[in-house]
């Protein structure tokens, strides 16, 4: 798991003994609070399981941590980069996260479907509220939070609070068209209903955006194992993280030192990210397959189909332009025509712009006109190399 010493492991196997020990007593003392000599429980059985419910969560979590700074000690005080130290902690992280939470953290009271799901949220709450608490932690995040400060990715603030759209803006989508992207924006709000409407649940969610923004890149010919593994989970977590899909959101837009990993727009504890990854495995198998059948990318990493390239858009470009007659740049309603072809001829915007939240050629004309006819003019002296 991480890479200490036998003699290190030995003395965590003892650290781990004692533990167990201290846990148990907890909760062996929980289930006797207040029972006189003559074994009379004041208690009424509900009211005895929250008793040792929350002594045994409380347990619990004393019990992760004792087994969790150990680790973080014995990391510590080895030669290690800020980054290898975080990897090697994030590794403590979500092994010790699963054990613990699978063999001390009491069930639900009640069971059925998503218990597990409750489980997990109500857990990860706890451990991170606590964590986060520690001093021992605060130390090791001043530590390691300088490594970890990113720009922030810009977010559509035109959107209402809970849509998969929120970060749309900032997807790798140069490749589509205007018309898919529309299309794209539209299914991934069909699907939100069905959350809203508390028909699907969270993973479904995520696996039916999954195929639904392959699907769009599939024709396009955008698919590659690097968008498949990578950049399709990236847009499914920000969907996600968006729409409020998940009961306990945990994503954050400034990373810590439990939210550490960036998955597309948003930081989250280690242990999410590959939970979100394990649950789209079967999507990411199934769409390996189709490329295998028909790649989008040939192996040198040249595209044989799909986006057109840059230098025939400048082209497409100029013959808008020429099809307008001269004096365009001083002619409003040229300028109008020309921006109103492009978004339908679907000519990609500039990724600038849509950092900026413009969506469309359109909007680009209509909210800086000079710097649109700037851009104009670039793609058309492109146009002639």
């Amino acid at each position: 798991m991480m890479e200490l010493s036998d003699a290190a492991w030995k003395r965590f196997e003892r650290r781990s003994e004692l533990a167990e020990r201290k846990y148990e007593r907890e909760v062996d003392s929980a289930r006797e609070t207040d029972i006189g000599v003559v074994g009379i429980d004041p208690y009424d059985p509900w009211e005895r399981r929250d008793i040792v419910d929350n002594a045994t969560k409380q347990a619990c979590l004393r019990f992760w941590g004792s087994l969790f700074f150990f680790f973080l000690d014995e990391l510590s005080s080895q030669q290690l980069s800020v980054d290898e130290l975080r990897q090697q902690v994030n590794q403590a992280l979500v092994v010790l996260r699963k054990e613990v939470m699978q063999t001390k953290w009491p069930n639900p009271r009640v069971p059925g479907r998503g218990c597990q799901e409750r489980k997990e949220q109500e857990f990860d709450c706890a451990l991170i509220e606590w964590l986060e608490a520690r001093k021992q932690w605060q130390r090791y995040e001043a530590r390691i939070r300088p490594e970890l400060a990113v720009p922030a990715v810009p977010c559509d603030s035109g959107q209402e609070s809970s849509t998969p759209l929120m970060y749309f803006l900032a997807w790798p989508l140069d490749g589509l068209s205007a018309d898919t992207r529309r299309a794209l924006r539209s299914d991934l709000l069909q699907i939100h209903g069905s959350h809203l409407d508390g028909t699907i649940g969270y993973v479904e969610c995520c696996r039916l955006t999954y195929d639904l923004i392959a699907g769009k890149f599939d024709p396009a010919g955008l698919l590659s194992e690097e968008v498949l593994q990578r950049s399709i989970p990236e847009m499914v977590a920000d969907a996600s993280d968006g729409g409020g899909w998940s009961a306990e959101p945990m994503g954050r837009t400034e990373p810590t030192a439990i939210f550490n990993v960036r998955l597309g727009s948003q930081f989250y504890p280690p242990w999410r990210v590959e939970a979100l990854l394990e649950s789209l495995e079967g999507r990411i198998s199934h769409w390996s397959g189709r490329l295998l059948l028909n790649p989008s990318f040939s192996l040198d990493g040249g595209s044989r189909r799909g986006r057109r390239p840059q230098s025939e858009e400048h082209r497409r470009v100029a013959s808008m332009v020429e099809s307008l007659g001269g004096n365009w740049r001083s002619d409003p309603e040229k300028l109008l025509q020309l921006a109103e072809r492009m978004d339908l001829e679907g000519v990609p915007l500039d990724k600038r712009s849509r950092m900026k939240g413009v969506e469309s050629w359109l909007d680009k004309h209509e909210g800086d006109p000079v710097n649109f006819i700037k851009t104009i003019k670039y793609r058309l002296r492109r146009a002639k190399k």
